[in-house]
């Protein structure tokens, strides 16, 4: 993308926005995996629970109850609605040696799903999460709470810059510094979160394991006590218990800068921003990728057609907010004419609004509060003001 830095004195502005970039990338793919293995948690948790009703069963045993949990316990009242899908059902033997607060790494997964599902805004789902990573909450207007709802519906952004207008450069290098500092920190959040996941998922497979051995056992007419059965249980997840406590956000940082170290990324100012207050409002644009036109644009509307431009980074048109998409199109009569049309997340039309397609608008910046395309003939990336 052409740069909106001024070369002669803030030379790294263009390495702090790839290296931003590159951490809201990282994040992404954590919490993809975050939801894949939140998933297999669910079903596995599903098996367990079976497997150790029927070991009781053929032991004539009492069967343990079944206990409900949420898994926001504690912070429910941050999501601001009422719903049961971040409720698990799970044997009280196994909930007595996890812990209750094992639950809640599946926290992050479940936020995402939530947002997914419908049932709760982007916006709100990005203060739960930090709430429950135990970040400070997100500074309104702020670079982390600017691109987080973008994050949070699955957007991939291909760059992040502020208006020329209106952010100076060095105002736009301390913000920069903010962000990847605060990135850098929901990286690693977020990557201890899913590895300590990934244990209470395998620690749901030993214990499936040994109920399978058990219900064998019993049909060779093996006797086993309730303590028995349970000490068995235990012994299953407590090997695993312990390589979650061995997961650390220390050794979770560690980690992550021996993969920044393997890709040679530019990390020299990862904790510059670490003392540095955002309360400023500032215009943050973000180039986000979002697919194939053709295939990811909701509905082309009557009399319009879909501007494609494919800049230096091969972005396409479609830009995704916190609970809208939007996208550039020009009139079939009139080329020139071009128009932005905001969809909701279920591809309905919300508005049009009147765009222009010269820098220049640069110096009319949100004054009027309408969205501003900026590219041309040259094919320049499109950016667009929300």
């Amino acid at each position: 993308m052409t740069s909106s830095w001024l070369p002669d004195f803030f030379p790294d502005n263009k390495y702090r926005e790839a290296r931003l970039a590159e951490l809201y990338t990282d994040t992404q793919l954590i919490l993809k995996e975050a939801k894949s293995t939140y998933d297999n948690f669910i079903q596995l948790l599903k098996v367990v629970n079976k497997e150790i009703a029927e070991v009781y069963k053929k032991a004539n045993l009492t069967i343990p109850p079944v206990t409900d949990r949420d898994i926001f316990e504690g912070k429910k009242n941050l999501l601001k609605v009422n719903t049961t899908n971040t409720v698990i059902s799970i044997s009280s033997i196994v909930l007595d040696v996890v812990g209750v607060a094992a639950v809640g790494y599946l926290a992050p997964a479940a936020t995402i799903m939530l947002v997914e599902a419908g049932v709760l805004a982007a916006e709100t789902a990005a203060t739960v999460l930090v709430s429950v990573l135990g970040m400070e909450l997100l500074t309104v207007g702020g670079l982390l709470g600017g691109i987080f709802g973008v994050l949070i519906v699955g957007g991939t952004i291909v760059a992040v810059t502020f208006g020329i207008k209106a952010l100076a450069d060095w105002k736009a290098r301390t913000q920069l510094r903010k962000g990847i500092y605060d990135m850098g920190q929901l990286r690693i959040k977020t990557k201890v979160a899913l590895d300590r996941s990934k244990i209470l998922c395998d620690s749901l497979a030993s214990v499936k394991t040994t109920c399978q051995t058990l219900t064998k056992r019993l049909k060779g007419n093996d006797k086993f006590s309730d303590k028995d059965i349970q000490n068995l249980i235990k012994d299953a997840i407590n090997p695993e218990i312990i390589k979650m406590e061995n997961i650390t956000e220390e050794s979770t940082k560690q980690e992550l800068e021996r993969l920044d170290t393997e890709r040679n990324s530019w990390t020299k100012e990862d904790q510059e921003g670490k003392d540095i207050i955002s309360t400023e409002s500032i215009p943050v644009f973000l180039n986000i990728a979002v697919g194939d036109p053709e295939n990811s644009i909701p509905i082309t509307p009557e009399g319009l057609k879909l501007i494609e431009i494919k800049g230096p980074h091969h972005l396409y048109p479609g830009m995704i907010t916190t609970n809208k998409q939007l996208w550039p199109f020009c009139k079939t009569d009139n080329e020139a004419s071009v128009i932005v049309v905001a969809f909701d997340n279920n591809g309905n039309i919300l508005n049009e609004y009147p765009a222009v397609a010269e820098s220049s608008a640069l110096d009319r910046l949100t004054e009027d509060n309408t969205f501003t395309l900026i590219g041309n003939a040259d094919n320049q990336p499109i950016l667009i003001n929300f």
